[in-house]
């Protein structure tokens, strides 16, 4: 083979190389945009980001919600029982509520489960679809098997209110859902304490 020959057969080799590697940087470019348009911004609305942890009302205690897990994603602790009064909680799962703060409090988006999240997640932010506008907004801790999710399995702060931008993250900060509340007198006397 000539000095030549080869030559032109190696221009000819980097040559082919070269259009399979652009080929396959194009591919991968158009794969990840089209990932990113069908997960990414979707919707026109703006989104909530929010952080929670979980407070034992009658202790005192933190918790992170990635250190009380369970294999379900539910918050989860038992602790021994006093007077009677059983010393565990659990939270299945959280649910970014927002409502309007003028009227009776209505909820925007109340059945759309992309506003709920597994408890010990610990952060989430919603998807770009809550409408624009001024909104009273909350984090709501409930068990998804309960016949109504407003039956609360922790105590959270009242709603902040916030003005939602299309294309815009609202934040709410750290949450703290309650747990465990004291024993009220009458659960007390039944456990037999004084």
């Amino acid at each position: 083979m000539r000095g030549g020959t080869r030559q032109t057969y190696l221009r000819g080799f980097k040559a082919i190389r070269m259009l399979e590697f652009d080929r396959m940087r194009a591919l991968r470019f158009l794969t990840s945009l089209g990932l990113l348009l069908a997960t990414g911004c979707a919707g026109n609305g703006g989104a909530v980001s929010v952080r929670w942890q979980i407070v034992d009302l009658s202790t005192g205690a933190r918790f992170d919600p990635r250190d009380v897990a369970d294999i379900d994603g539910n918050c989860t602790a038992m602790y021994s029982e006093t007077c009677g009064v059983s010393s565990s909680w659990i939270v299945h799962r959280v649910k970014v509520v927002v409502a309007s703060p003028t009227d009776s409090g209505s909820e925007v988006l109340a059945d759309d489960t992309r506003l709920e999240f597994a408890c010990n997640a610990r952060e989430a932010t919603t998807p770009f679809i809550i409408p624009s506008g001024t909104f009273a907004v909350s984090l709501r801790a409930f068990d998804p098997s309960a016949a109504d999710d407003v039956a609360s399995e922790g105590l959270t702060p009242a709603p902040a209110v916030r003005i939602i931008h299309a294309a815009e993250i609202v934040n709410l900060d750290v949450v703290e859902i309650g747990v465990h509340p004291l024993p009220t007198a009458a659960q007390a006397a039944d456990g037999g304490c004084p």
